[in-house]
């Protein structure tokens, strides 16, 4: 504690004017005239009674009145004792503000974290006062948007500027916000340098400060003042999904997200809805604390177009702002599949005819079928006036044993190199084991086919990208007998899936925008039961296709604050387009492409649904904007992390307790131990409630006696 006018305590010698004041105005002992002997003893007694203190509580009541007044005058404060805050000498500091969304963390139903941190950090300031001349102090915010104040002895402005409520909600961490006060204290000429950093401690809050932020810095040291309360609970939509790639028109729609619960398990509902729709409410669903939860849900194929969703939890949580979540998708025409077998083979091969009815099984109309599918000859490659020959597919499986002339060869290469997946498949004799003019892009020559005295399975290569997707996994449950291996693996070929005795089973290798895959045993149950347990390979085969069709043009993902100018092919190059927010219900907006794209970049400030539309148009492209999923995650950052994180070892963490119920609040703001000022004056207004009480109890008593 110190005192901002220590000399003002001179005046405690005032305080014995209460006894100066009783001495001086006591009551004198009568004279009694002598000759009445029997009253002699009562003229002593009474002269006894006056030299005393009649009323010793008064006395000292209204002494400690006179001292508390001088001791308020004098400016008591109270500087805070968290270590490396105080100094000797004059001091730089600077407050970095974290003002982020996690801070809206409601502590009841007016009251947030946000809240008691700028009651604290106004109070801090206030204490700020009492250090050295001259020291100084600055404030940068966690938002960018906000202007820093810069190091002054201007304290005031510092702390109106934490308690104006201005400020908007937003997800970005400290990093930008550190480098700022570092810009500051280096300019700084105190000896002593100190940041003071002012948020919930959660981990994500530092996802972004470089490491060693601090170094170079001398005589730097940072406190982290968290205010986090009771044990934070929440339940939180981190994620949600839907099909990153051109989604075919005629399969269902996969959609999915990721509920988490910290704190406490919860119960929830998950709603989705496409505009002001509900087409789809999955609950109740239990998550456990401190664990995730992921949901599923298939909506029926589509139509070509774009499609926004709206994933919500309910009941809302103490954080709102990540209780909702946002998917586009774009689904596209069906992916074209050529099946290229020799001529006259027709039902000879059993490869050829199961690969034909797993990627367009025979029974099903045409307007059911998921591809538009063609079953070539070699010839039909290069057929002058043919349809194939003009068209591109998506995805082409040639049989073992096929011969294609040069011209042939060129042609399936150059369908390749635009983009489609060309899948070699070991047909069902054993001369069908290879691929003239093709099976030299994999390996040098390939083996004679290897029938197995012990049947084998195949599993994808860890890290491989379809060592994951649980929808293919059936095709590592199936037993193989038989197999053609490659001999002398070409350069720039990748093994995706091995065997159990670890000799390649699945190969790849990149063909310009396309790729080439060798499968080097057949779905005939003579050779696997790939054919018999075909789920697997059918939801592969699907992926190959879905893969093949290429990424999404007219749809963009972005987090809040991103700026992205991407120029969707759907859009005029020079136009105006509207924007209109799904969600909200907002009105159009317009805005002015250039080349394509918006010059400041496509709406991102807040979460949300964003429609594109051009004049007299459907939607050409959609945006969503989604909060970074880090920004829910409330784990706390240990002190042991930010030492090494800043670059220094003179981290300390202060973590006093966020405020209660109302009366609990009431009284804490009443009497504020780290204002002594506040304390001090509600002493002097009590002291002086007892002085006029016991005073008129006294006159009381003198008038009843």
């Amino acid at each position: 504690m110190q005192l901002l006018a220590p000399t003002v305590l001179v005046g405690l010698i005032a305080a014995g004017i209460p006894l100066v004041v009783h001495l001086l105005l006591r009551p004198r002992a009568r004279r009694v005239i002598f000759p009445p002997l029997a009253l002699l003893h009562a003229a002593l007694a009474s002269g006894q009674r006056a030299q005393r203190v009649r009323n010793v509580w008064l006395l000292l009541v209204r002494t400690a009145l006179v001292a508390l007044l001088v001791f308020l005058l004098a400016g008591p404060t109270c500087s805070p004792a968290a270590p490396g805050v105080v100094a000797q000498g004059p001091v730089a500091c600077v407050l970095v503000f974290d003002d982020s969304w996690s801070l809206r963390y409601a502590l009841d139903a007016r009251t947030t974290l946000l809240d008691e941190q700028r009651r604290h950090a106004a109070a801090f300031v206030q204490a700020a006062r009492a250090w050295p001349q001259p020291s100084q102090l600055g404030l940068v915010w966690a938002d960018p948007a906000r202007d820093p104040i810069p190091l002054s002895d201007t304290f005031d402005r510092v702390r109106e500027a934490i308690r104006s409520p201005g400020g908007r909600p937003h997800a970005v961490p400290l990093g930008a916000a550190l480098r700022r006060a570092v810009e500051m204290l280096q300019a700084a000429r105190q000896p002593s340098r100190r940041i003071v950093v002012f948020t919930d401690n959660a981990r994500h809050a530092w996802r972004d400060v470089p490491s060693g932020v601090l170094a170079g810095i001398e005589n730097i040291a940072v406190r982290v003042h968290s205010v986090t309360g009771r044990t934070r609970t929440n339940l939180s939509l981190v994620a949600a999904w839907g099909p990153r790639r051109l989604h075919p028109e005629t399969l269902p729609l996969r959609l999915g997200a990721q509920i988490a619960a910290e704190g406490l398990d919860a119960d929830c509902e998950l709603v989705v809805r496409e505009g002001g729709r509900v087409v789809r409410r999955l609950g109740p669903q239990r998550v456990a604390a401190g664990a995730t939860l992921d949901v599923t849900l298939v909506l029926p194929p589509r139509p070509p177009g774009v499609y926004g969703f709206a994933f919500e939890i309910e009941p809302s949580d103490r954080l709102r702002f990540d209780q909702r979540r946002y998917v586009v998708c774009q689904v596209g025409r069906r992916p074209r599949a050529w099946l290229v077998r020799r001529a006259g083979d027709g039902a000879a091969d059993l490869s050829a005819l199961l690969m034909r009815n797993l990627i367009a099984p025979e029974s099903l109309p045409s307007d059911a079928q998921r591809v538009e599918f063609r079953a070539l000859a070699p010839r039909d490659l290069t057929a002058a006036g043919g349809h194939a020959a003009a068209e591109q597919p998506e995805f082409v499986v040639l049989i073992g044993g096929v011969e294609l002339n040069e011209a042939q060869r060129r042609a399936l290469l150059s369908r390749a190199e635009r983009g489609a997946t060309v899948l070699l498949v070991p047909g069902s004799a054993d001369e069908a084991g290879d691929w003239p003019g093709l099976r030299r892009l994999i390996a040098r020559a390939m083996r004679p086919v290897e029938t197995l005295e012990t049947v084998t399975s195949l599993a994808w290569e860890p890290g491989g990208p379809f060592a994951s997707d649980e929808s293919i996994a059936e095709m590592t449950r199936a037993a193989v007998r038989r197999r053609v291996l490659p001999a002398g693996i070409e350069d720039g070929v990748t093994i995706l899936a091995r065997y159990s005795d670890k000799r390649p089973a699945i190969l790849e290798r990149p063909w310009g925008r396309g790729r080439v895959v060798l499968l080097t045993t057949s779905p005939d149950p003579a050779w696997s039961e790939l054919g018999v347990r075909a789920a697997g390979l059918l939801s592969w085969l699907y992926r190959l296709m879905t893969d093949a069709l290429g990424p999404a043009d007219a749809v963009a993902d972005l987090r809040v604050g991103q700026v992205d100018r991407t120029a969707f092919p759907g859009l005029p190059a020079a136009a105006t387009v509207r924007l209109e927010d799904i969600v909200a219900g907002e009105p159009p907006r317009p805005v002015r492409l250039v080349d394509g794209a918006p010059r400041d970049g496509w709406p991102a400030s807040r979460p949300g649904l964003v429609a594109i539309r051009p004049a007299g148009r459907p939607a050409a492209a959609m945006v969503a904007v989604n909060w970074p999923p880090a920004e829910s995650d409330l784990s706390a950052v240990s002190v042991k992390r930010l030492r090494a994180l800043l670059g220094t070892p003179a981290v300390e963490i202060e973590t006093p307790q966020a405020g209660g119920g109302a009366t609990e609040r009431w009284w804490g703001r009443l009497v504020r131990l780290r204002d002594p000022a506040r304390l001090l004056a509600l002493v002097l207004l009590g002291l002086a409630l007892l002085e006029t009480c016991a005073a008129g109890t006294r006159r009381g008593l003198a008038a009843g006696g």
